[in-house]
């Protein structure tokens, strides 16, 4: 799946001369405008992002991502074509994300991933917390696992066969 997220003025993309990066940044930003984090990309909308998070990654500046300092800190999700990670994770059950979206904080140095978000069900609020753990395929590519999930006062060890999922982080710089 691709993912799209922000911190601060850092743009990253998972999945792809300094205008030409600054180009490519702001005509994916203007693609995911109105998505919905990627609930509501039709699929030609899905194939226009696809592309243009190509275009952006193929220009990335930086190399060996997975050892730049770019990638450690919280992130906010933009886009995703993870369905799951938008509406809460729970089949069934479809839930946004209110106040302060989905929040990623990643450690390189631990080999950690916490999603967070906060869901709304009926009057109350709840924490949704999924813990990944990190593993590097090479210096561009890591395999992400979750290890443990907690939704509101719950808390669980992911299932043991979770699948792994690889991953091609790319942090761009402004």
């Amino acid at each position: 799946s691709l993912h799209v997220a922000r911190s601060g003025r850092v743009l990253f993309v998972q999945g792809a001369g300094a205008d030409e990066t600054k180009d490519a940044k702001s005509a994916l930003l203007t693609a995911i405008l109105g998505l919905d984090r990627g609930l509501a990309a039709s699929d030609e909308a899905r194939k226009r992002v696809q592309k243009l998070a190509c275009a952006l990654e193929a220009s990335n500046p930086t190399r060996n991502p997975l050892r730049s300092p770019l990638i450690n800190g919280e992130w906010e999700l933009q886009y995703t074509t993870c369905r799951a990670a938008v509406e809460g994770g729970v089949p069934g059950v479809k839930l946004r994300p209110v106040a302060g979206g989905i929040r990623q904080r990643v450690d390189m140095y631990s080999m950690k991933v916490v999603n967070e978000s906060t869901y709304k069900l009926a009057f109350s609020e709840f924490p949704n917390v999924a813990v990944a753990d990190l593993a590097a395929l090479s210096d561009s590519r890591v395999q992400l696992k979750f290890s443990s999930f907690k939704i509101g006062p719950l808390q669980m060890s992911a299932p043991p066969r979770t699948p792994a999922s690889p991953l091609a982080p790319s942090p761009l710089a402004p």
